[in-house]
């Protein structure tokens, strides 16, 4: 038994729990799983022998979507449930249109993993990147449910390549297949016996290549570009703006900027407007037109 793993993940999700009262992602965290099983009970009979995919957050799903997709539309009579560690996650992608279901991950436990799957049957197995759960895994393994990790990224600090990391080597070994994002990532999987190894690249950019190709224009966006270069930023975080901020003051030539935070709670939000100088303005306060003062600010 993992012992120390499940130590590890009781007090990752007691620590959750003691942040209710300050923290509203925290919150959202506890109340969406309140209810996850009679909700899953209630869609079980559609779920038989679904395709299961399962997401940390929104960046995930994306990544994972174009496979997604692709199996989709090969088995279009084949269910999906799409289920999220976190509350973006799930209440970004709860009404998504291709998922019978949308549902919370119930917490990591052996008895959890034989209930859920008892209840699901699962087909074909999706995780994304690195979302790594023991008994979920292990459950999958001993049911020998074709189960596969899509757009994943390893690095040498990481539990797997360390001497203590014997449970997360054996996590690995689940996998019917590893889809990984770089050749680096391979070698070092190799360096632990784990072959069954792909190098097919980071499916997020398949995935914004689709949205471009079949995104109308957006007249907000479009306005505040004008003629000139604009530089993206999505799914930021305070250290990434940081570099960004020091970044766009060292350029010769003044650039606009679209910034969207990681998190868009309020707190976040005041955050970003207080790092960048105006003339700064929220998408959701434009009703449709670009602002008028809508120019690149001049670096020092």
């Amino acid at each position: 038994m993992p012992l120390l793993y499940d130590l590890g993940t009781a007090l990752y999700h007691a620590a959750i729990r003691a942040t209710v009262p300050f923290n509203s992602k925290a919150r959202a965290w506890v109340q969406g799983r309140k209810d996850v099983w009679q909700r899953l009970e209630a869609k079980s009979g559609v779920l038989k022998g679904c395709l299961w995919m399962h997401c940390a957050s929104v960046g995930e799903f994306e990544q994972g979507r174009p496979v997604l997709e692709a199996l989709k539309a090969e088995h279009p009579d084949t269910p999906v449930l799409l289920t999220f560690f976190s509350p973006s996650g799930y209440e970004a992608l709860k009404q998504f249109p291709l998922a019978e279901h949308v549902e919370y991950l119930p917490a990591d436990s052996a008895a959890n993993a034989r209930r859920l799957l008892a209840l699901i049957e699962p087909s074909k197995v999706l995780w994304v990147k690195y979302e790594f759960w023991y008994h979920y895994l292990a459950a999958l393994h001993k049911g020998d449910v074709p189960t596969y990790l899509v757009s994943a990224i390893f690095r040498a600090g990481q539990p797997f390549f360390r001497w203590y990391g014997s449970t997360h080597r054996s996590m690995l070994r689940c996998f019917r297949h590893l889809f990984v994002q770089d050749e680096r990532s391979r070698a070092l999987l190799a360096g632990i016996a784990i072959t069954d190894v792909t190098v097919s690249g980071d499916t997020r950019f398949d995935r914004v290549d689709a949205i471009r190709q079949g995104n109308s224009d957006l007249p907000i966006a479009t306005g505040f570009s004008g003629s000139g270069p604009v530089l993206v930023c999505g799914s930021i975080w305070p250290a990434d703006e940081k570099v960004l901020e020091s970044t766009l003051w060292r350029m010769e030539l003044p650039l606009k900027c679209i910034v969207v935070p990681h998190e868009l709670d309020k707190a976040m939000l005041r955050r970003t407007e207080g790092r960048f100088p105006r003339p700064l303005v929220r998408w959701s306060e434009l009703q449709g037109s670009p602002p008028k003062n809508a120019r690149p600010r001049t670096p020092r």
